[in-house]
């Protein structure tokens, strides 16, 4: 009989699957990626399509046809256990599950991508920063190898790339905490780059976020590698505990002397701020792995065009300078945006109230360049309420939608001075997703300016 590393990929694939009853657990687009690659799979196995939304129903049908079975609505979680694999959405909680399913028949694309291909997979994650890291790190190996391969949180469902995949190609997987929670294999490189409170409406507690992040670690073996935040006490804890055998590369502020050199020779202002330092020691760290010189990592990182809706500058109006940060979520990242601009005169913060702390914000705005904060979302009464007690001496607006923010936004803004979205807050209660709001944003600050 084959070992494991033996086998084919397709011959893993068919350990995992093969006549297996195998439900889709939320057809969204990962859930339709999931269905397009299952379908299209050389060896027999039986597909069921569920998900939460009974509007979908058709649209599910369409897509699916009549032969496979479809269930929608209230009912959606109802006999999981007929199944022999359930392949579950990111955006499903596990605590939705609980006592509904066997936790050893839950599975995600993330959970197969990695059985199957784990090996040549750098893994990126961390509650911010891991886009940015990810996709520099796909433009530097880019630059010395041509099977390198981005895909994961960063919008590409891996599984849609699986077909493309061969025994040279290099994996570069940005993982989201969601992606992470259900796994039986880690990367053969992991990053994690830092740990804070999020996603705590997704979460039983802070603890199962934090721990669904270590997933990335949890299965690694001895010839693998994690390069970790050494800063960060929290994850520290963790990876004691993991005590995993791979081979460990701390990654710390103490370092940043040492570089000194090269941070002097970066001329992009898309990479300032203490954080994208922190960034591109990770960076750093995965270049020493493959014998790469700093002289091509300095060119990529001054090439580094940088992405959208993070500290993204928006353009100038009526001599304001806009910032779309809409990737910011927690209030550590708004703090990090406010503290890398520095000239920041107008900040709008708020979103889907998921119950994480803000409580580091009064003291960190009292001393910071800030003066009008706009609060606008699910959180805006109870940040009003936090800040009109510990904030005397700012202007604190509460508005109802971004509509509101244009005429508040130029009245009280001086010229010259930065308008910064930062929102601290996820933005599922007033739109389907970060980059849907920060082009909102975009759009009615320049329409504003033309009236």
């Amino acid at each position: 009989m084959k070992d494991w590393k033996e086998k084919s990929y397709d011959e893993r694939l068919a350990v995992l699957l093969e006549n297996k009853k195998v439900l889709i657990l939320g057809f969204g687009m990962e859930g339709k990626s999931s269905y397009r690659f299952l379908s299209g799979l050389s060896f027999p196995l039986s597909l069921s399509i569920a998900d939460k939304q009974a509007a979908k129903f058709q649209e599910i049908r369409d897509i699916v046809g009549e032969e496979i079975e479809v269930r929608v609505g209230d009912s959606y979680l109802d006999g999981l256990d007929e199944y022999d694999l359930i392949i579950k959405s990111p955006g499903i909680p596990m605590k939705d599950l609980k006592d509904k399913v066997e936790p050893g028949k839950i599975s995600s694309q993330t959970d197969l991508f990695l059985r199957v291909f784990d090996e040549q997979i750098i893994g990126v994650t961390g509650t911010k920063g891991k886009s940015t890291t990810s996709t520099l790190i796909y433009e530097l190996l880019s630059k010395m190898y041509s099977g390198v391969v981005l895909l994961g949180n960063i919008g590409r469902p891996p599984l849609d790339f699986y077909h493309k995949m061969k025994c040279d190609s290099i994996i570069i997987f940005e993982m989201s905490s969601h992606q992470l929670e259900i796994l039986h294999a880690s990367p053969n490189i992991a990053l994690i780059l830092n740990l804070f409170e999020e996603h705590l409406d997704h979460y039983l507690d802070k603890e199962s976020y934090f721990e669904a992040k270590l997933n990335i670690a949890r299965f690694q073996k001895e010839d693998d590698i994690i390069i970790y935040n050494e800063d960060d006490e929290k994850l520290l804890e963790r990876l004691a505990a993991i005590n995993s055998g791979a081979i460990k590369i701390p990654v710390s502020r103490k370092m940043l002397p040492e570089y000194d050199d090269f941070f002097k020779q970066i001329n992009n202002t898309v990479l300032e701020g203490k954080h994208n330092r922190m960034n591109l020691l990770f960076l750093l760290a995965v270049a020493r792995i493959f014998k790469i010189q700093e002289e091509l990592v300095l060119n990529t990182v001054n090439r580094f065009r940088g992405l959208p809706h993070r500290l993204q500058y928006v353009g100038e109006s009526n001599g304001i300078i806009f910032y779309d940060d809409s990737i910011s979520t927690i209030p550590e990242a708004t703090m990090v945006a406010v503290e890398t601009l520095k000239k920041v005169e107008t900040i709008i913060i708020g979103g889907k109230d998921r119950g994480i702390s803000y409580e580091i914000l009064p003291g960190f705005f009292k001393e910071s360049s800030v003066k009008n904060i706009i609060l606008v979302g699910e959180t805006r009464t109870r940040l009003e309420k936090l800040f009109s007690k510990k904030l005397p001496d700012k202007r604190i607006f509460s508005v109802s939608s971004y509509e509101d923010l244009p005429e508040i936004i130029f009245a009280f803004t001086h010229k010259g001075n930065i308008c910064l979205l930062s929102p601290a807050a996820s933005s599922y209660d007033m739109f389907e997703n970060f980059e849907q709001r920060g082009q909102y944003f975009q759009d009615i600050v320049l329409n504003y300016s033309e009236v």
